[in-house]
């Protein structure tokens, strides 16, 4: 069978025209097409078609621009595979072209395909070539040639490309994965394409749940349309409101239907035409939080700054008010709304020239706190002082006042007294000067070896010298007799020792040779070092103490005599005037039993009081024999023990209780004191029977006795709950016939407590009392210690 050429190259296109329609079949089939592949694919299947229809028709330009046209598109549009086949032309090339130069009636007849070539003969058995045709074919194999090398350098740079795209992308994916924020991509119709981890933590759907849905259902309904609009007005104009952290926010909508507030910024990019959109969402609900709380605490800071007790005002960096409590404002004595926003050197005229200015200038400039005391002069001429205490703070300075006027005007008054009070002492010393002079006893004073560094007006008028002859020049014991010398030197060192001397008798002599007997005591004058100095002396004229002495003896005198009579009275009072009072009493109730029928009821209301005052004055006398006779009475003192004593009175009182009152009373054991047992059973009767009586109005009365410290020292006491007294009348509690009650609320002498004191005065002790009316009384008494 033999073959036209025509027939031959029609049956090779058709061959070629059919694989690559196959082949591009396969690989879409096998998802191995991409864009460049269908294209270069189909343009080499439009163009074998182009030159199988020029071979039937004979059209010879189309054919060679048909050949030149599939070079091109193998060497720049199909990839590798479409080459491959092409691979043993490179190694058939040569003895292919000498064949054909040697043997002319050999030609080569092929075309493109996928496993080999074909070679025919002239003969029939061959195909029968021109040159033009083998010139058109070897154009072929060099396209051929040059497609394998510009497929392969594309393809390397395709590979690398896609390479550090996937290399990109798992970057990319990885940010987005692991985002700390929601990101969330959409295409243009607002369906879902990304949804990362950090967007299913905040609205609860997982990725695959919200893919392909609309954005809508991640939020609220109300948002939906306004949402829907912005996003359509972003994708044609680039303009959107939203951006993070801006003024304005958005809400979302969780899957449990909680809406929370978002801060959200979106971005647009252009995909093969398609706009994809793509949001980076944030949760603010804990910003909000810490918003309303950052609110919250700046009112209270706000209020806290109203409400101080100094005034505070702030000046931003450009010397505007920024803030003024209420306390600045009485400070400026002018409406704080005249002064916000204001600049300081435009409400106060000419305070540029002022301290305070530079020193709130400096505090702008250097950042650095100042404070002083300023004197303000206001518009209308009065002024004020005021503490001032200037700091740098971020907005410019803060300000705090305090009024001083009124301390400034106390330290003025201050001042003045001050020049007042030095005056005054000037004219004190003059007078103590004088004083010292001429006191009426001589003063002087002797260094550490006994010389006179300062002596008195009044000794030395005594001694009959001039002050120049002796200061700095005499020692003390030149003026001495020759018996209170060696007094003197036996006492001077101990003196310096000890820094106290008392009534030191000595004999000093006068200029005339005469003796003045004088009483001598000193105080010592040390240094810092606690080294003597000097001594203050102080000399009283013995002569008239010898006077003094004669007189306080003839009191002395006098008192025995009038303790004589004292006796005697007593003796009268306990003898002479107790009979009369019995007769009273008596012919009082003679008169009341025989006669009593014959009088009313006021009569014999009469009779009675006659009789009970006639025994009170029974009452009277025999306290005030009993005080004259512990007065009087011989003193045996003895360790006694006062609880024992305390006991045995408890007991007498408990016995001549008829009324049957619940009384406590307390006593504390190993209670012991020296002194005299019967005078002390006197004491304690007293005071016991005392709180006894002053306790009967009480439901529950307690009474305590025992023993304490007062001021270090042990002190006896008596403590009840009972009426108490006022202490304004404490000064006469111990005084005799004083009383802190009336006789009907409380009987009694008034007495008894003046007995105590003079008991315990004799034991060398002292007494005295707490109160508070209402709420009992504490007597409290010391004794000479045991």
């Amino acid at each position: 069978m033999t073959f036209s050429q025509r027939q031959a190259t029609v049956f090779v296109l058709g061959f070629q025209f059919t694989s690559v329609v196959l082949l591009e079949i396969s690989q879409i089939l096998e998802k191995q097409a991409d864009g460049s592949l269908i294209l270069g694919a189909g343009l080499a299947i439009a163009i074998y078609g182009g030159m199988l229809f020029a071979y039937l028709r004979g059209w010879e330009y189309a054919r060679h621009i048909s050949v030149l046209l599939m070079s091109v598109i193998v060497g720049v549009f199909l990839p590798e595979p479409f080459v491959t086949g092409y691979a043993p032309f490179l190694i058939l090339l040569g003895p292919i072209l000498a064949l054909v130069i040697l043997t002319p009636n050999w030609v080569i007849g092929s075309a493109v395909v996928t496993y080999g070539i074909l070679l025919l003969r002239s003969d029939g058995t061959g195909v029968y070539a021109g040159l033009a045709t083998i010139l058109n074919y070897a154009m072929l194999i060099a396209g051929l040639v040059v497609s394998r090398m510009v497929t392969e350098s594309v393809r390397d740079g395709f590979k690398k490309t896609e390479e550090a795209l996937y290399e990109t992308q798992a970057h990319v994916a990885g940010i987005i994965n692991s985002a700390m924020d929601g990101i969330i991509s959409m295409d243009d119709t607002q369906r879902i394409l990304i949804f990362n981890p950090a967007a299913e933590a905040m609205f609860g759907y997982r990725a695959d749940e919200v893919k392909g849905q609309p954005l809508g259902m991640l939020l609220p309904e109300s948002f939906r349309s306004e949402h829907r609009l912005q996003v359509r007005r972003f994708g044609q104009t680039g303009i959107t409101n939203r951006h993070m952290k801006g003024h304005l926010n958005t809400s979302g909508m969780r899957r449990n239907g909680d809406i929370f507030p978002v801060d959200a910024s979106i971005s647009k990019v252009d995909l093969g035409g398609k706009k994809i959109f793509t949001a980076i969402l944030r949760d603010i609900t804990d910003d909000k939080r810490a918003m309303n709380a950052l609110l919250e605490s700046e009112g209270k800071f706000r209020h806290t700054l109203d409400a101080m007790l100094e005034g505070c005002q702030i000046l931003d960096m450009n010397w505007k008010y920024l803030y003024i409590n209420d306390i600045a404002e009485k400070h400026n004595r002018r409406p704080k709304t005249e002064l916000l926003g204001r600049k300081y050197m435009e409400m106060w005229p000419g305070i540029e020239t002022t301290e305070v200015f530079a020193l709130i200038r400096q505090c702008l400039e250097n950042r650095e706190s100042q404070s002083m005391e300023n004197k303000f002069e206001f518009p209308d001429g009065d002024s004020g002082w005021f503490e001032l205490r200037i700091y740098p703070v971020p907005e410019g300075v803060v300000i705090l006042s305090v009024d001083i006027t009124e301390r400034k005007l106390t330290e003025e008054e201050i001042r003045k007294l001050n020049e007042n009070l030095e005056k005054r002492i000037e004219e004190r010393t003059a007078e103590l000067s004088d004083l010292y002079n001429h006191a009426p006893c001589g003063y002087h004073s002797i260094n550490g070896e006994g010389v006179i560094v300062r002596i008195n007006e009044t000794e030395l008028d005594w001694l009959g010298y001039k002050r120049e002859e002796l200061v700095g020049k005499i020692n003390i014991t030149d003026l001495l007799s020759s018996s209170s010398i060696e007094v003197f030197k036996r006492n001077f060192p101990v003196f310096k020792e000890t820094g106290i001397l008392n009534d030191l008798e000595l004999e000093l002599v006068r200029k005339n040779g005469t003796i003045l007997p004088i009483l001598l005591s000193a105080t010592a004058v040390r240094n810092h070092a606690g080294k003597y100095v000097e001594s203050r002396t102080t000399l009283i004229d013995y002569t008239d103490r010898k006077q003094i002495e004669q007189e306080m003896l003839n009191s002395k005198l006098q008192l025995e005599a009038a303790n004589k009579e004292l006796e005697a009275f007593s003796y009268s009072v306990s003898h002479d005037l107790r009979s009369p009072l019995r007769g009273i009493d008596g012919w009082s109730l003679a008169l009341l039993e025989d006669y009593g029928y014959l009088l009313d009821d006021q009569g014999q209301s009469h009779i009675q009081r006659v009789r009970a005052e006639t025994q009170r004055m029974g009452a009277l006398i025999d306290d005030i024999l009993e005080l004259s006779r512990i007065t009087r009475a011989e003193m045996k003192k003895e360790n006694v023990d006062l609880t024992r004593i305390a006991e045995t009175v408890r007991a007498r009182l408990l016995e001549t209780n008829s009324e049957d009152r619940r009384v406590e009373i307390i006593i504390q054991d190993g209670l012991n004191a020296k002194g005299d047992p019967k005078l002390l059973d006197v004491v304690l009767t007293n005071l016991l029977g005392n709180s006894f009586k002053f306790t009967s109005k009480t439901p529950e009365a307690q009474i305590e006795f025992g023993k304490t410290l007062v001021d270090g020292k042990p002190a006896f006491f008596v403590r009840d709950n009972g009426a108490g007294f006022d202490m304004a009348y404490a000064d006469k509690l111990f005084g005799a016939f004083q009383r802190m009650h009336r006789v009907s609320e409380f009987p009694g002498t008034g007495v008894g407590l003046a007995t105590v004191q003079r008991i315990i005065h004799r034991h060398g002790g002292r007494i005295w009392a707490t109160s508070q009316t209402g709420q009992g009384a504490t007597f409290y008494f010391t004794l000479e210690e045991f």
